[in-house]
Order: C-alpha cells, then sequence, then structure tokens
C-alpha cells in the first residue's frame, strides 16, 4: 500500500516512502521513465503538489513510473487505485490518458507495450483496453465514466507467470463492473503473462494525471521472488529470495523444500541431492535468502514445496551462459512510443540520444535490418553510446569481434573502444540506401584480462546490429556469425524465419536454440559458446559467400552438426562446386558433444558460397554450430567437453576421430603440461576420461603426439 502521503511536496518521487509504505513486498522504490532529450524530468513527476496534495503527480510521462517490484506473489491478483485523469482539466475536453499498465515482464512500460495489459482512462471519460500491442476495447462517449478522482480495481487470474496459461481480467470503477470488450465485462488473455510488473503513466502536454492509495493484494503463494535467473561468463553464484505467505508460520513451523532439476546445471548452496531443505520456524521473518551455484552450461529449473499443502508458485528457471555478448541484436528491449528512445537490456548507453528501432524507423531508415527484427540506434551532436562488459574471455587469445552497421544520413563516425582505448574507427560513413545489406565489420583483438569493457561510440546517427564475439585462431577465414549467437535467444521454439540470420540467407523453416535445451536442440553440447543454428524440413537452407580466398589454395571446412532427438535429418553441405557432405546426421543424446566433421578442399575462385540443406523428407531437422574455414589442410580443432558427475567426479570428453592427441593436465594456464595417466574409454564415437575433482584449481588440453 503506498499512500502517497507525505510531510511536504518533493520532486522526488521515492521521497519518505518509508513513511507512506506498507506490506509484505517491504518498501519499494519507484523507477521513473528515461527520457533521453534532458535525462529524466523531475518537475513532472512530484509527490503532494500544492494543486493535488498526497498524491502521486505525473505530466506527459509516456513510460510513467513503476514499483522496482515484480508483483508475483499469488497468480491471483488486485490492483487499486485512485486515478484521476487531466486533474486540471474539469472541462473533461481532452482525449489525453492516464492508465496503468500491468502484467508485464519490466518496469516503465507503455500501454501498449510488447507483454502485459494496459488499461488507459481518458480525461473525457472514455477507456481504453490493450492487450500487449492489441487494442481489445475502447469506450464511446456515451458510456463515459463519471469525472475522477475515480476508484479503480482490477482483478486478474491465472494459472502462473511462465506465459501461455490464459489469464482473466476483470474492472471495477467505483465498485462497478466495466465493460472491457465489445460485450463483456471479463476478458482472457490467450498468452497469459511472464511477469507483473506494475506502471502508472499518463500523457497530453501541461495535463496532470493523479493517482493515489495504490494497493497490490494477492492469493499468496510460496514463491520465488526471482522468475529467471540468468549467470553470464564467468559468474558462479547469485542470491535469490524465497518467500511464504505471512500466515503460514503464524502459529505453527514451515519447512520449504527448493529443488534442482538437474543439479549438474546449477544447485543450491547446502543442498543434498539437489534438494535444500528451509526451515521458517513460528514468528520468524517470511523470507529466505538462498545461494544458487553455477555448476555447468545449461538451462534448469527449480521447484518449490512445503509440508502445509499451500499454493507454491511457478518453477524459477535457471539459465547458465556462456555467450560472450548479452542481447546482441537488440531484441530484448522494445519503447512502443516513437522513436523508441531506451536502453536496450544488458547495454548501458552514454550521451543524449539512443534507442531500439525496428523496419519501421525512424532512424531505421534505409537497408535491410540485418537479424531478426530490431536494430540499435545512437544519435547526437556530441558522443553517445553504447557499452557493455564482456566476461570469459581467455588472456592471449586471438578474437574477433564481428557486427553490422549502417547510417541515418550522412556522414555520422563509429568508434570501437575496449577498455576505452581505441580498437577500430570508421569515419564518414554513408547510408546504404533502399533495401541494401547493412556493413559488416570484422575485428581481431586479443584481450589481456577476462574481463574488457566493449563500446560502440557515435557521432550523429549510427545504426547497430548483431555484435558477437568468437574465439579464433591465425590462418582463419572470416566467416560471419559462424557460431550463430549473433541473433540472441528468440521465445521457443526459436523460429527465426522469415527474418534474418545475420551472415546467413535462409531458405525454410530456420532458427537459433539454446543448446540442449530445445525444442529443436534437445540433446547434445555444442562446441561455441550457447546458441546453435536449426534447419527443420526438407529443403531447409543456410548459405554464406565466403570471400578473401585464394584460387588454388587449399583450406579445410569444419563445423558441428546434431539432430534432434527421434529424427534423422540428412545433411548435404557443398563450398563452391564441391560437395563435403551428403549423409544422414544421428543425435548424439544426453550432454555429449556434437558430431564434428571437416572437409579439405581446393579454392576455385576467390570467393565460394557455402551452403547447408537439409534435404530429408517430413519433418526433420539438423542443428549446426561453429563454422569454421582455414587455410590449409589440418584444420579440425578438437575440443574437450567437461561433464559433472556425481560423488565429486568429472568426465572429460573428446572424438574419437581424432588420432593421436593426448590428455594433458597442469596447475596453470601457461603449464608446465603433464601427460595425464588416467585410462581412456571409448563410448560411442567419444573418447572419455573420469577424473576426480579436487580444491585446486585444474587445466586441460589435448596435444598432438
Amino acid at each position: 500500500m503506498d499512500t502517497f502521503d507525505t510531510s511536504t511536496n518533493s520532486l522526488d518521487i521515492n521521497f519518505e516512502n518509508d513513511k507512506r509504505q506498507s506490506g509484505t513486498a517491504g518498501i519499494l522504490k519507484y523507477v521513473e521513465a528515461y527520457v533521453p532529450e534532458s535525462g529524466v524530468q523531475d518537475d513532472q513527476t512530484q509527490v503532494n503538489n500544492p494543486q493535488q496534495p498526497n498524491k502521486l503527480y505525473l505530466v506527459n510521462v509516456a513510460n510513467g513510473v513503476s514499483p522496482d517490484y515484480n508483483f508475483i506473489d499469488g497468480t491471483e491478483f488486485a490492483i487499486e487505485c485512485e486515478v484521476t485523469a487531466g486533474a486540471n482539466n474539469p472541462a473533461r475536453d481532452s482525449e489525453n490518458w492516464a492508465a496503468i499498465v500491468f502484467g508485464s515482464t519490466g518496469v516503465n512500460r507503455y500501454v501498449s507495450s510488447e507483454d502485459g495489459m494496459g488499461i488507459s482512462f481518458r480525461n473525457d471519460g472514455r477507456i481504453e483496453v490493450w492487450d500487449g500491442q492489441s487494442r481489445v476495447y475502447g469506450s464511446d462517449l456515451a458510456d463515459a465514466l463519471p469525472a475522477g478522482p475515480l476508484k479503480v480495481r482490477i482483478e486478474a487470474k491465472t494459472s502462473n507467470f511462465q506465459g501461455g496459461s490464459p489469464a482473466t481480467i476483470n474492472l471495477f470503477v467505483n465498485d462497478q463492473p466495466i465493460r472491457i470488450t465489445s460485450n463483456t465485462v471479463a476478458y482472457v488473455k490467450p498468452s497469459g503473462f511472464r511477469g507483473n510488473y506494475i506502471t502508472l503513466l499518463g500523457i497530453g502536454a501541461g495535463l496532470v494525471h493523479t493517482f493515489d492509495d495504490l494497493k497490490v493484494t494477492a492469493l499468496a503463494e510460496v514463491h520465488s521472488m526471482t522468475q529467471s535467473l540468468t549467470f553470464g561468463p564467468g559468474e558462479t553464484s547469485k542470491d535469490i529470495v524465497i518467500k511464504i505467505p505471512e500466515a503460514m508460520n503464524r502459529d505453527n513451523d514451515a519447512v520449504i523444500r527448493l529443488t534442482s532439476r538437474n543439479p549438474t546445471i546449477a544447485n543450491a548452496e547446502r543442498a543434498i541431492g539437489g534438494v535444500l531443505i528451509m526451515d521458517f520456524p513460528i514468528g520468524s521473518p517470511i523470507t529466505q535468502t538462498i545461494t544458487i551455484k553455477a555448476v555447468n552450461k545449461g538451462r534448469t529449473f527449480f521447484t518449490l514445496s512445503d509440508n502445509a499443502e499451500v499454493a507454491v508458485g511457478d518453477p524459477m528457471s535457471v539459465s547458465i551462459l556462456t555467450s560472450l555478448v548479452q542481447n546482441p541484436s537488440f531484441e530484448l528491449s522494445y519503447q512502443p512510443v516513437s522513436p523508441h528512445y531506451g536502453w536496450p537490456d544488458f547495454w548501458i548507453a552514454y550521451g543524449s540520444y539512443v534507442g531500439v528501432n525496428r523496419a519501421d524507423g525512424p532512424f531505421q531508415n534505409n537497408g535491410l535490418v540485418p537479424d531478426r527484427s530490431q536494430v540499435a540506434f545512437i544519435q547526437g551532436q556530441a558522443t553517445a553510446g553504447l557499452e557493455q562488459i564482456i566476461n570469459g574471455l581467455v588472456p592471449g587469445k586471438k578474437y574477433w569481434l564481428q557486427f553490422r552497421y549502417n547510417a541515418v544520413e550522412c556522414c555520422p563516425s563509429l568508434s570501437i573502444r575496449f577498455d576505452r582505448n581505441e580498437l577500430d574507427r570508421m569515419d564518414s560513413i554513408q547510408p546504404v540506401g533502399g533495401t541494401n545489406a547493412y556493413y559488416f565489420r570484422n575485428v581481431s583483438f586479443v584481450p589481456q584480462m577476462s574481463s574488457t569493457l566493449l563500446e560502440f561510440g557515435s557521432i550523429a546517427a549510427s545504426l547497430i546490429d548483431a555484435v558477437t564475439i568468437i574465439q579464433r585462431d591465425e590462418g582463419n577465414v572470416v566467416v560471419q556469425n559462424p557460431s550463430f549467437e549473433a541473433s540472441g535467444l528468440p521465445q521457443s521454439p526459436g523460429m527465426i524465419s522469415p527474418d534474418p540470420i545475420s551472415g546467413w540467407d535462409g531458405t525454410g523453416s530456420y532458427g537459433v536454440n539454446f543448446s540442449g535445451d530445445g525444442p529443436f536442440a534437445d540433446n547434445g553440447t555444442a562446441p561455441d559458446q550457447d546458441l546453435v543454428a536449426f534447419l527443420q524440413g526438407q529443403g531447409t537452407s543456410l548459405s554464406q559467400l565466403i570471400g578473401d580466398l585464394t584460387a588454388g589454395q587449399r583450406y579445410s571446412l569444419s563445423y558441428a552438426c546434431n539432430a534432434r532427438l527421434g529424427n534423422t535429418p540428412h545433411l548435404k553441405v557443398t563450398i563452391g562446386t564441391v560437395s563435403a557432405q551428403d549423409e544422414d546426421v544421428s543425435a548424439v543424446g544426453g550432454s555429449n558433444p556434437y558430431h564434428l566433421r571437416s572437409f579439405a578442399f581446393t579454392a576455385e575462385n576467390d570467393t565460394a558460397n557455402l551452403v547447408f540443406t537439409q534435404t530429408a523428407a517430413g519433418d526433420n531437422t539438423v542443428l549446426l554450430d561453429n563454422v569454421a574455414i582455414q587455410t590449409g589442410e589440418e584444420t579440425l580443432r578438437v575440443r574437450i567437453t567437461i561433464q559433472s558427475a556425481e560423488n565429486g567426479v568429472m568426465r572429460l570428453l573428446w572424438p574419437t576421430s581424432a588420432i593421436g592427441f593426448q590428455l594433458q593436465s597442469a596447475s596453470s594456464a601457461t603449464g608446465p603440461w603433464i601427460t595425464n595417466s588416467l585410462p581412456v574409454s571409448a563410448e560411442g564415437d567419444q573418447n572419455v576420461v573420469s577424473d576426480t575433482i579436487g580444491s585446486a584449481a585444474l587445466f586441460y588440453r589435448l596435444a598432438k603426439d
């Protein structure tokens, strides 16, 4: 409950929030929308304005203010608030509005955001209802609501906050049910909710909107206050909070069990056999902080159970990522209000103007979007930019930074920096124009540390997409987006077609999946980072024109492949006019490594078209990863896959086709290296060595005899 009652007027909407708020969620901070033109406009967001005492006061704040809390305490919940749209316009002749947005996956969402629900209350008494970006209903003036303040109550009921489970919404104003479709007082949102962040907002130049006595209640459940947890490269542990209903341990002790479905990927600290038992004695706090440990890359879920048959919340998903760039294609964030200013998720913006556009612009005004459907724009007369901390690099190893770029108009400069040092620069960039492809850039670098700050700085307006980092040694020919990481992870089932995958021309049904998580890449461990491409159905293909070849020179093509479980796809691979593979592909199963393939060829010209095609009839899917072309014959890079096992034993695997290699170990990445004497056994097409996990760090490599 927030009464917004404060001792005096303040431009800080969090002023005295410890005095005006109450409830089991604790004291909540409000997040204000970012207004790029001049930063957060504090005079547009106030509490206890003299003209509107003891209320939240908003003036033309399109992305509003949000409590920094995901209200997923219960799947049956209500939002109550006193709303006055256009409190300074008693004539009630404006169609501008105040709104409540709920069921969103993030804060500061517009009334027609990509997810969630939005209900707007116009100054003239009409309402409008939005399901994501789809308009559900708009009332007529004949059905206008009375003048404010309006006593608003929104009731919602769903089965979970994972999406896909329908949610039923009802609206009450001044204790009366209000029609929110053309003929009913209830609306069923088919896709349900994937979160429950709330935003209060209002638009209209000079129009004052007020909110008061905000109250959120729920039929409480045992739940994790974090719906999903993501570990980036190098991250090993994170804390979550488990919360029980207030009455659960009022008269009796409560016992909660937190269970990892796959402890070999992630587990709770102090868990035994993947199960952590939490005791909540009578009268003790209703929250406990738990540490989740990352074990191996992949994705799993944690479930809750209790000893009192109290309802429990949704399973919490945990993802252990090795992708070096997060949100590489800028698909995770989009502000619906044109021109779509706002920080892309996982990126930090500096300077005056940044955001995300789709094909309809306005900054994305020329060229084809290179990957999926969104690009980032950096605009400003002075330097502006985007930056992200990159973790998980191996010092001394060579990497490629790849990205696509364009100009909004002539002629911006774009600077690429690592740890504030300029690595690359493009000046006087010309727009590609029309429906031409964006420019492609491949920049080599050798990091000195495992973490670095990547920056894109722009003077004037630039467009950026498909940012990816791949480890590659000397002698590699540039392949664009070779490990399919540039797309980021689409929502299940991961289909991208007919949109493009950066660097590749596609036909048929194609997309990307998280390796091992499916639904197409449902088995095996991919060799490079997290994502793999899938080709579903007969005739589906991905192709790329490879440049920088020398006619008559010998090269080797290598890649990893796999099949969906229960499928027998047929993979045909050609480079120029030469066939590299034309055979069935079997599923490796479990967490086994992908099949590795290598083929030597002689370049016929300075370019060659590389084509991967799935040719089997029916619903068959082939998986691809880590495409590489190297000068010379010896190109297949043999990788060790490490799997954890029970009782402190791990398994090291590499292909049996890698003849003449020996497993070596060392206490340091720089050696000295000692040939391992542990026995090697063959399991299918994999060599396997089991070793005991000790307390000291140990490094492994394969060395050629």
